[in-house]
């Protein structure tokens, strides 16, 4: 079975957040309530710790707000990210939902592709290596994100042996 083939459940065009699975639901309001408040990290921790000390993840607060930090530092275009309160779905919050849902399912250079979409190559090198952090500590609690159909074009990014280095 191919990954694409994973991908089964695809979202309806004008979904709604009450829609969609409770690990979904989660990872949404929490790139929300971090998009809300980006210049105060410090303020967030006891919420977003709570959060996911609740689903059992709460070791998964550290890599996501430094992976929210480096998007919020590289991204090349807008970020549709919505308000905690707002019911429909930004395009860019199902991109993460399916970014950590492939790492969930190990298929590392999808997620990487999808995170090229709006950051340059060295910084999704570092965003990834977060999110595989939140996605395997989710695993660990039982937390996983069911297999979304994503709008292509998928860009499969490979992180072989890069550049040699000059002297």
């Amino acid at each position: 079975m191919t990954f694409q083939q994973l991908l089964a459940a695809p979202l309806p065009a004008a979904a709604m957040i009450d829609q969609l699975r409770f690990a979904e639901q989660f990872l949404i309001w929490s790139y929300r309530f971090w998009a809300e408040h980006p210049s105060r990290p410090a303020t967030l921790w006891p919420d977003l710790r709570t959060g996911f000390g609740l689903i059992g993840a709460e070791d998964a607060v550290l890599p996501f707000v430094d992976a929210m930090e480096l998007i919020a530092a590289a991204h090349r275009r807008p970020l549709t990210i919505h308000c905690v309160t707002c019911r429909q779905l930004g395009d860019d919050e199902i991109s993460l939902n399916a970014v950590l849902f492939s790492f969930q399912a190990r298929q590392f250079d999808i997620g990487a592709g999808l995170l090229a979409d709006f950051l340059p190559p060295s910084a999704v090198r570092l965003v990834a290596a977060q999110l595989c952090l939140v996605a395997s500590t989710m695993v660990e609690a039982d937390i996983r994100l069911p297999p979304r159909l994503i709008k292509p074009p998928i860009r499969v990014l490979s992180f072989g042996q890069g550049p040699a280095m000059l002297h």
